[in-house]
């Protein structure tokens, strides 16, 4: 067990813990070992007088306990904003308290509203959306001398069902008489970006035979996601399931006509009067 602290300049200073812990501790065991180490950055950040009117949890899983914990502890009240699928059979039942008993809860789209409530919870979230960058993320149409654009936003996961989009592309290829290129985003590292790179998904491309299309990028800096939208002709989504569908809406905020899976987030805003659904898995 061993825990490290760290400040970065902020007011209120914000603290940041990471805490390296076995794998094989009980669950009871790893949500004590959290807690207390959130308990022992929350009296540092208070020790000059100074308290939160609320606890903001970003999610149930972890966040949602630990905000428990310290409500149970100070009685300030926490707040739980749902963006992930949580299966609430987990843990023995922490994610489940930790819902129940916050003060107001949310959700991100009816979708993982639907999945958190066939779960029997005795709780009442509401349907805030994510926002999403209007500044940035804004028509800017050039023309072009680019063969037609096929742009997707993903990672190598099941749940992205990237081997379908790979499977389109490559029929598409059989049935487009023009030049045409794929821009895939994305990569196999959720940390540190410099160690990120495409490998897992350009080899299932090649599976699929349609990696000779493909242009791969590991990663591409907020700032110029929307210059690269805007030269794409059509974004395309294959996901299984997507509690929001941010990049499809970011897509589409730059006029780009979107096909995506009805993978349930993004159905709250993607209409077959404003883009193109396809059931899960149709290539």
């Amino acid at each position: 067990k061993k825990l490290e602290l760290f400040a970065v300049q902020q007011d209120p200073v914000y603290l940041e813990g990471r805490l390296t812990i076995r794998k094989k501790l009980k669950s009871k065991l790893k949500i004590n070992a959290f807690t207390t180490a959130y308990q022992q950055a929350f009296a540092k950040i208070t020790a000059d007088g100074w308290s939160p009117n609320i606890i903001h949890a970003f999610s149930t899983q972890n966040a949602g306990i630990i905000a428990m914990k310290l409500h149970q502890k100070t009685g300030i009240p926490y707040y739980i904003s749902e963006h992930y699928p949580i299966f609430f059979q987990s843990r023995k039942g922490f994610e489940k308290k930790a819902f129940e008993n916050a003060q107001k809860t949310s959700v991100v789209s009816f979708h993982l509203l639907r999945h958190l409530l066939i779960q029997e919870i005795d709780a009442n979230p509401v349907t805030i959306w994510n926002l999403v960058d209007e500044d940035t993320f804004q028509i800017d149409r050039k023309t072009s001398e680019n063969p037609f654009t096929i742009t997707t936003v993903s990672y190598p996961q099941k749940i992205k069902d990237m081997e379908t989009f790979f499977k389109a592309i490559a029929a598409f290829s059989k049935l487009c008489d023009e030049p045409f290129k794929v821009i895939v985003v994305g990569n196999d590292n959720f940390g540190d970006q410099h160690n990120a790179t495409t490998t897992a998904i350009e080899s299932l491309a090649k599976t699929q035979n349609a990696h000779q299309y493909c242009t791969f990028l590991p990663y591409v800096a907020r700032e110029n996601m929307a210059q690269l939208l805007n030269q794409t002709d059509v974004f395309v989504s294959s996901s299984i399931s997507e509690t929001f569908g941010l990049a499809a809406r970011e897509a589409m905020l730059c006029g780009v006509p979107v096909i995506s899976t009805k993978n349930g987030g993004i159905e709250d805003t993607l209409t077959s009067e404003n883009g193109l659904l396809v059931y899960l898995r149709d290539w």
